[in-house]
């Protein structure tokens, strides 16, 4: 993955200065790298899109998953004349068009107009900052921080609310950033930035209305064609520029999903496994590569020795997130081999978009701190207390609470993974391919209460799948009252047994880690704090007294940023 840094203004006569590699000094010039055929050979080239003529210059960082189809409805294999004739068609839109995880940069030269994009799950973060009728931005909110302290420039106030939501959740919300003044763009966002005035808005919206119409079969029937179809375009992808396939598979039915629709086209791939020796993730996605004649890699996650590398950590995630949040994965790649290798396919948020995690309530329901506070249990949290205006505020903005819990949990925090593993390799979750999870969303949550929609789509389509033990259940994935499920019940009792000792080993040993290295983190913390105003101090003064590893970590993590 490219670190996208540039500017563009008043300062700079109008130019775009990007500079495409953050470990080289910033440089701003465009014209330095090689541009063959309007494509600039950089990176992963058959995953990056470059065009530089007269009237724009455009560049994608990340991948486009559908270009052969675009390159079949549009007769040809030029990116210039595609990208000429979607925006002449769809003026608004036009990035619609594009399906995959990237962020998206234009300059229109004629009109001296710059539009930034980011894709509908920000998997490829777009920050920004405006000052003395400047753009600046990057895909990295410390490149960003670092390239506003070399043009000397103030970053502004702390956001106190977005830094307490942080220290409690691990992520910042919404558009939010630990500073007032600078910005993430949001899913499915576009900023535009002409005569020195900058507006963001919405290109693409997740919906939860109106419900899907369909007959109970008629939605099974367009749940599994559509999930078949999107995971063949991750394999489809990989298969045009002759890459191999990783797929991640643990104890879940997420990435067994995946998996399973991937053999049952007839896909090439081999699994990988990360999580604690002999843990039922172990067990099970060996049991099910087997069964599939695929073969496994298990990486052993020990004792946390993968939260090691910290300052890696928080650079490649910006410190948007708490550092321990895709550490797992990020040490699992490193131990593939992923020389010849293409999109890494994984199940992420399937269980939020099939299931019914993100939807606690029995209709879809305004949100608000009270909400929160009931499905976090965060009724004796001090530091909640101080930002509920803040969260009521915020959630105002969204429909329901699922829309919500997609915008902020979702897309703000777990597809911290795809742009922290980004340094590596790029991940695919078919999950969260648009038309899917647009599908998707539109379901009444009555259909995918209690998993009923998961299981009966497992049951109706992949019926072996339910001689897999599920983890999070411990009992297989789907469960009837029949004599003949009373009898495989017997049967899968050894199998029990055998993984119940398991039962109370966290997957991953972020504690044991934290454990380990807690004064470390206490002594950096309050040697760097004091730099902070009284009040901020005084606040996280009181978080290092707790308890909770996963706040020090958020904390440490918070502190490191900004101190540095």
């Amino acid at each position: 993955m490219n670190h996208i840094i540039g500017k563009y203004g008043e300062l700079t006569g109008n130019e775009l200065f990007l500079n495409f590699d953050s470990d080289k000094e910033l440089s701003f010039r465009l014209n330095e790298h090689d541009i063959r055929d309007n494509h600039l050979v950089s990176g992963k080239d058959e995953n990056v899109v470059s065009i530089n003529n007269k009237e724009y210059c455009l560049f994608i960082n990340g991948y486009i998953l559908n270009d052969h189809n675009l390159f079949e409805k549009y007769n040809t294999k030029d990116w210039c004349e595609i990208i000429t004739t979607i925006r002449f068609q769809r003026p608004n839109d036009w990035v619609t068009e594009l399906e995959g995880n990237f962020s998206l940069f234009f300059l229109d030269k004629a009109d001296y107009k710059l539009e930034l994009y980011t894709n509908i799950t920000t998997s490829k973060p777009v920050f920004y900052f405006f000052k003395n009728n400047t753009i600046y931005f990057a895909t990295n909110f410390i490149d960003l921080k670092n390239l506003i302290k070399l043009e000397k420039l103030e970053t502004g106030e702390l956001n106190h609310n977005a830094i307490y939501y942080f220290l409690i959740f691990g992520y910042y919300p919404s558009k939010y950033t630990c500073f007032e003044n600078i910005f993430k763009l949001c899913g499915g966002e576009f900023l535009t930035f002409k005569r020195n005035t900058v507006t963001v808005k919405s290109y693409w919206n997740l919906t939860s209305e109106p419900y899907v119409d369909l007959k109970y079969d008629e939605l099974l029937y367009e749940l599994n064609a559509r999930f078949d179809n999107a995971v063949k375009s991750g394999f489809e992808k990989n298969i045009r520029n002759k890459k191999s396939t990783y797929v991640t598979l643990s104890g879940g039915l997420d990435s067994r999903m995946v998996a399973l629709s991937a053999n049952k086209q007839g896909y090439d791939f081999e699994t990988y496994t990360f999580s604690i020796d002999n843990s039922w993730d172990k067990i099970i996605a060996q049991e099910i590569s087997k069964k599939i004649s695929k073969k496994n890699t298990f990486i052993d996650l020990g004792k946390g020795e993968y939260l090691d590398d910290y300052n890696e950590l928080i650079y490649q995630s910006g410190g948007t997130v708490g550092f321990q949040a895709a550490a797992h994965s990020l040490y699992a790649l490193k131990e593939l081999d992923l020389k010849n290798s293409g999109l890494v396919m994984t199940g992420q948020v399937g269980d939020a978009i099939v299931g019914d995690t993100l939807n606690y309530f029995s209709n879809h329901s305004k949100y608000n701190s009270d909400t929160i506070e009931m499905q976090y249990k965060l009724r004796d949290n001090k530091l909640f207390d101080k930002i509920k205006p803040f969260v009521d505020e915020l959630a105002g903005n969204y429909i329901n609470s699922e829309i919500y819990n997609y915008y902020n949990w979702v897309f703000n925090n777990t597809m911290s993974g795809d742009y922290i593993a980004g340094s590596l390799t790029e991940y695919y979750s078919p999950f969260l391919n648009s038309d899917f999870l647009g599908f998707l969303n539109r379901v009444n949550p009555q259909v995918k209460k209690d998993h009923k929609l998961y299981f009966d789509w497992i049951k109706r389509y992949y019926p072996k799948t339910k001689n897999y033990f599920y983890q999070k259940t411990e009992r297989q994935t789907i469960w009837e009252n029949s004599i003949h499920q009373k009898l495989q019940r017997i049967i899968k009792y050894q199998y029990y047994v055998r993984c119940r000792s398991l039962y109370n080993k966290i997957m991953l040993p972020n504690e044991s880690w934290a454990n380990i290295n807690r004064e470390m983190m206490e002594n950096f913390i309050k040697d760097s704090i004091n730099i902070l105003p009284n009040e901020l101090y005084l606040t996280l003064l009181s978080v290092i007294k707790e308890k909770s590893s996963s706040k020090m970590m958020n904390l440490f993590t918070l502190v490191k940023v900004i101190a540095n």
